[in-house]
């Protein structure tokens, strides 16, 4: 195919995508291997196996989280993945995405049904999501479920917790009500009584308070626990 059939075909995902599309993509556009190999370098940059990248796009923030996220459903369209999207980024990805919290995950994590398994940069947990958030047009586990399956993973101490949770709290992301209510699911593991005894617990020990946005005035007031 001659190269500007193949870079106007593949333009009609990677645009949708921030500059990346898959290999599976590609070729049901009739783009072959060959045709990606003769313009890597280019044009093309394979950025993972199977994943590829536009080299016009600028560099996306969260390139390595899409590209983990695209390698894991890889053969669906754009537009298919928007309509039902099969995979999550959740956990510490999830709180990279809302940029709260100070840790950087080193192994990047999603949630799915069932398939798949972890390996090299990819934690995969086997579980329904219900709800979720698009950020950055990648569906994102919501405020209150990326908080509690962090607590699940046991991948945060409280004081990373308290500073996620205040993060989401202080940025408008969610309400106390809602941290609440996904933490009593995991508020024994806390060693607490219930979800509101354990977002004041992670709180306090990241020196944080609990704020929300007042109805009146849209300004961020502080709430007496």
């Amino acid at each position: 195919m001659q190269r500007t059939k193949v870079l106007e075909s593949l333009l009609l995902v990677a645009e949708e995508q921030r500059g990346l599309f898959t290999r599976s993509q590609a070729r049901t556009l009739g783009v072959s291997d060959e045709d990606l190999s003769r313009l890597s370098g280019s044009d093309l940059e394979r950025i993972e196996q199977g994943i590829w990248r536009v080299r016009w796009f600028p560099i996306d923030p969260a390139e390595e989280i899409r590209a983990l996220f695209l390698s894991l459903d890889p053969a669906r369209q754009p537009a298919e993945r928007s309509a039902s999207p099969k995979v999550f980024v959740s956990g510490r990805s999830a709180a990279q995405l809302y940029r709260v919290g100070t840790l950087a995950p080193h192994t990047h994590e999603f949630t799915l049904p069932s398939g798949g398994r972890s390996r090299r940069q990819v934690k995969l947990h086997h579980a329904g999501v219900e709800e979720w958030r698009v950020i950055d047009g990648l569906p994102v586990t919501t405020p209150g479920r990326t908080l509690a399956d962090m607590v699940r993973s046991r991948s945060a101490a409280p004081i990373h917790l308290g500073d996620v949770a205040g993060d989401l709290l202080d940025r408008g992301h969610a309400q106390p009500a809602e941290l609440e209510l996904a933490l009593d699911d995991v508020a024994a593991e806390m060693g607490s009584p219930d979800g509101k005894a354990a977002l004041a617990g992670i709180l306090a020990e990241a020196d944080r308070r609990i704020v929300t946005s007042s109805p009146r005035e849209g300004s961020l007031t502080e709430v007496a626990r």
